[in-house]
């Protein structure tokens, strides 16, 4: 919409939510009642640009910071978002070519097992050494998801963790599986599952080996092609992971509808259950909640013993964290599994540290 003689943004922001309250009364279709919503950006002649492609700009980047707010709101434009529409802008630039370039790599944290004292599964952690500068993948990942870069970098992810896995099976060292954060976008592009079984067969490393790990944002948008990813998984013994639980949607019908083998407990609860009853006790019940469903429960963020002491009390399968290492190159991680497989695990397991530091 292009309104005439609205200068003042507080009158901007008037009609902004008259609008999206109108939008968003129920609408009659046939002998339905249907009801849409609506976020609105909001951009300002003069304040926000002087031409009209750079007006449109600036709105759609307010538009962007509305729906991230949770939608069904207005956002006037500033000069903070403008700081991030031009980051957003300049990383997905730089991801075009990124992979060409050779600029990305792996590195890798072991998840101990705290019964046995050994390291059943190894997370593959993509790193992206930009020329420009460090960039986070919690920073460049929802970018390459919006720009369709995420499909080409998440092959070259499980490709190079299935390469490098095999290197390290030849090579001696112990563990069970490799580990891969796989996006909801990946698994809605076409022919996703049958790729990856075939970079696993390509690389010589067996499916059932590998585990995806995935965000309950990605399987609560159930769909046909969803379904068909997990059939292909299931039948080649693909192993599956939900990540970060707990700060999602935590929907529990889908854990019981899709072959979930593993609950990652996001690591914001277990730095604060020793000090928080309440984060406390949701760490405890996503335990028992997953071994209620036959699943295996991993800690992630792991830093101290005495967070370890309490989720081993707590029945707890898995840690991941610090405490036991930083995420490491494939040579130093596979000195670290030499080491963890020479040492004979003692009783009181539980409160043994093997650390390299942070």
């Amino acid at each position: 919409m292009v309104l005439r003689g609205v200068a003042d943004p507080a009158a901007a922001e008037a009609l902004a939510g008259r609008l999206i309250g109108l939008l968003s009364e129920p609408l009659s279709f046939g002998s339905e009642q249907l009801k849409v919503g609506a976020s609105a950006g909001i951009a300002l002649l003069g304040r926000d640009g002087d031409a009209f492609d750079g007006l449109l700009r600036a709105a759609h980047a307010a538009l962007r910071a509305a729906r991230e707010r949770g939608r069904n709101s207005w956002q006037l434009h500033n000069e903070d978002i403008q700081r991030q529409s031009r980051r957003r802008l300049e990383i997905e630039h730089s991801l075009r070519g990124a992979l060409e370039r050779e600029e990305f790599s792996l590195v890798y944290q072991p998840q101990v097992s705290l019964r046995e004292g050994k390291a059943p599964g190894v997370e593959a952690l993509l790193r992206w050494h930009r020329p420009a500068g460090l960039c986070h993948p919690g920073e460049f990942i929802p970018v390459a998801e919006q720009c369709g870069e995420i499909v080409r970098l998440g092959e070259w992810v499980v490709a190079e963790a299935c390469r490098q896995a095999v290197a390290w099976h030849a090579a001696g060292p112990d563990f069970g599986r490799i580990a891969v954060n796989v996006s909801g976008v990946q698994l809605r592009d076409r022919g996703f599952a049958e790729r990856v079984v075939a970079q696993c067969q390509r690389a010589g490393w067996p499916p059932a080996r590998l585990e995806l790990e995935l965000t309950e944002s990605a399987l609560i948008l159930d769909s046909d092609s969803l379904r068909h990813c997990f059939q292909v998984f299931e039948r080649h013994g693909v192993q599956l992971a939900v990540d970060d639980f707990g700060t999602g949607f935590s929907n529990l019908q889908y854990l019981s509808r899709f072959p979930v083998q593993r609950l990652k407990i996001d690591r914001s609860f277990v730095a604060d259950m020793l000090r928080d009853s309440n984060a406390g006790e949701v760490t405890r019940a996503i335990i028992h909640l997953g071994h209620a469903l036959g699943m295996r429960v991993v800690a992630e963020g792991v830093e101290t013993v005495d967070e370890q002491a309490q989720l081993a009390r707590w029945g707890c399968d898995e840690i991941q964290g610090y405490l036991y290492t930083r995420p490491l190159p494939p040579r130093e991680l596979a000195q670290w599994l030499r080491q963890l497989s020479a040492e004979p695990a003692p009783a009181g397991w539980t409160t043994r540290v093997v650390s390299h530091g942070h």
